[in-house]
C-alpha cells in the first residue's frame, strides 16, 4: 500500500504532463487558437500607445516639412481605421490565415505604415511564441520530475525503499505545488504581460523539492541515526 500511493500519484502526473507536452507540439495550431483571444487583447494594449504616438508625431512641424504628403495621408488612414475598431484591426492584422500570405506584399522597406503594422504583428508573434515555449518547459519539467519519482518508487534498493518512496511522494507534492503557482499566476497568464517564466520554472521546481526534503524528508522516520542505520543495516 505504501508503494502503491506514490506510484499511482506520480503515474497520473506523468500521464497528464506527457499529454500536455505532446499537445503543444501535435496540436500547436489548436493551442494558438485557444490563446489567440488573450494574446490579441494584450497586443491591443501594446498597440494603443504606439498609434497614439504615431498620431502625435504627424502633428509636429518637422514631420509636416519632411514627410511626403502621400505618406502622411496613408498613416492617417491607418490610424482612422484602427480607431474605428481597435480590436478588429489588431485581430485582422495578426490573423494567421492572412499574415502568412500577405506578409511579403505588406511589408516594404522604408514604409512608415508597413513598419507600424510590422511592430504590432511582431509583438503578437513573440507573445504567442513565448506562451507556447513556456507551456513546453512547464509540462516537460513536470514530466521529467514525475518519471524520476516513478523510478524512485519502482526501482529503489530494498534498504532505502521507504525513504525513496517518501522522497517520491515529496517530489509529487513539489510538482503539484509548482503547477498550482504556475497556473495561478507565475506562468501562463503572466506571459500576457510580457513576463516569461521560462527556465525559471524547473529551477523553482528543484528548489521546492529541495526545501520540502529539508523540511519533511526525514520526519516520518525519526532521527538521522535511524536513516543511517537503515542504509548500513546496523542498529543505531
Amino acid at each position: 500500500m505504501m508503494k502503491r500511493i506514490p506510484v499511482i500519484l506520480n503515474g497520473i502526473a506523468a500521464l497528464l504532463s506527457a499529454g500536455l507536452f505532446l499537445y503543444t507540439f501535435v496540436a500547436e495550431k489548436h493551442l494558438q487558437g485557444l490563446a489567440r483571444g488573450f494574446v490579441t487583447a494584450k497586443t491591443l494594449e501594446y498597440s494603443k500607445p504606439l498609434f497614439d504616438l504615431t498620431e502625435r508625431s504627424l502633428d509636429s512641424t518637422l514631420a509636416k516639412k519632411l514627410m511626403p504628403k502621400s505618406v502622411g495621408e496613408a498613416i492617417e488612414e491607418q490610424i482612422a481605421t484602427y480607431k474605428e475598431n481597435p480590436f478588429g484591426y489588431v485581430s485582422d492584422l495578426t490573423n494567421p490565415t492572412r499574415t502568412g500570405q500577405k506578409r511579403r506584399s505588406i511589408v516594404s522597406p522604408g514604409s512608415r505604415v508597413d513598419a507600424l503594422k510590422a511592430k504590432v504583428r511582431d509583438y503578437y508573434d513573440e507573445t504567442m511564441a513565448a506562451l507556447i515555449r513556456d507551456l513546453r518547459i512547464f509540462s516537460g519539467s513536470n514530466l521529467t520530475a514525475s518519471i524520476l519519482a516513478l523510478i524512485l518508487a519502482l526501482r529503489s534498493p530494498k534498504g532505502l525503499r521507504k525513504y525513496a518512496l517518501w522522497f517520491s511522494f515529496l517530489l509529487f507534492a513539489a510538482v503539484l505545488f509548482s503547477s498550482y503557482l504556475y497556473i495561478d499566476g507565475m506562468g501562463f497568464f503572466s506571459i500576457l504581460f510580457k513576463w516569461h517564466l521560462g527556465w525559471w520554472y524547473p529551477i523553482g521546481l528543484f528548489l521546492t523539492t529541495t526545501q520540502l526534503f529539508i523540511d519533511y524528508g526525514r520526519k516520518p522516520f525519526g532521527k538521522d541515526s535511524e536513516m543511517k542505520a537503515a542504509t548500513t543495516g546496523k542498529s543505531p
